[in-house]
């Protein structure tokens, strides 16, 4: 049977609207896979990125002890009246002490995600939660070693360099670092000086401090991580 014109027509335009519709169908399902394509391949990347900035926490965290340890050492000799080889021992170590440390983290997966809008992939409202504690941990412990950083090169350098004769110190002491020489000033004296002791003082703050927002990023880390390569 022969379709009359009127209804050849609006069959021929449902088939159009279908096939249109279809089309947006599949633009939509090939764009939603490729969204979800690059999403687990940013949570792949950001995997990487938090698992080294643990080995980075790890890091920063032994040397951040070991100065604890040494500084407290010393207070402790100078509190005890120490004089002579056992308070030259303390001393010695003190450029183990008053040096910066590294801290290093990896986090550029997110800040280019985060610029990119690429961030937006990430529809887990949990998971985009712990990367926003995350990456404010690893802000606050960046603060916390440039503070380190301004009192080493603001006051503690130009103190040890002041009362310091870098001349006698035996060469390859000298290409340890500044301060990774042998004291040739008197070491009573040193003791003695009141700034000595408030920047040992001050040292021992900045590290426990950052100990402390190690701690809180390495925890905030390790719930990431397990969410990371959970989902």
């Amino acid at each position: 049977m022969t379709l009359d014109f009127p209804r050849r027509l609006v069959l021929e335009g449902i088939v159009i609207v279908a096939s249109i519709l279809l089309a947006f169908a599949i633009d939509a399902g090939w764009d939603a896979w490729g969204d979800r394509q690059r999403a687990r391949q940013l949570q792949i990347s950001i995997t990487s990125d938090v698992r080294a900035t643990q080995a980075a926490i790890e890091y920063r965290r032994e040397w951040a002890e070991d100065v604890v340890r040494q500084a407290r050492a010393i207070l402790e000799g100078i509190a005890r009246g120490e004089r002579g080889e056992a308070l030259d021992a303390l001393v010695f170590t003190v450029g183990n002490v008053f040096v910066k440390g590294r801290w290093a983290p990896i986090n550029f997966t997110y800040e280019q995600a985060l610029g990119s809008g690429d961030l937006a992939l990430i529809d887990d409202a949990e998971l985009r939660s712990l990367l926003g504690q995350y990456t404010a941990g690893l802000d606050n412990l960046t603060g916390l070693q440039h503070s380190v950083n301004t009192q080493y090169y603001g006051q503690l350098e130009p103190f040890l360099v002041a009362h310091t004769d870098y001349a006698q110190v035996a060469w390859d002491a000298k290409e340890a670092g500044l301060v990774g020489g042998i004291f040739q000033t008197q070491t009573e004296d040193l003791a003695s000086m009141r700034e000595f002791a408030n920047l040992l003082n001050l040292k021992l703050e900045l590290e426990l401090e950052l100990i402390d927002g190690l701690d809180a990023a390495e925890s905030v880390s390790k719930s990431l991580f397990e969410k990371l390569i959970t989902d």
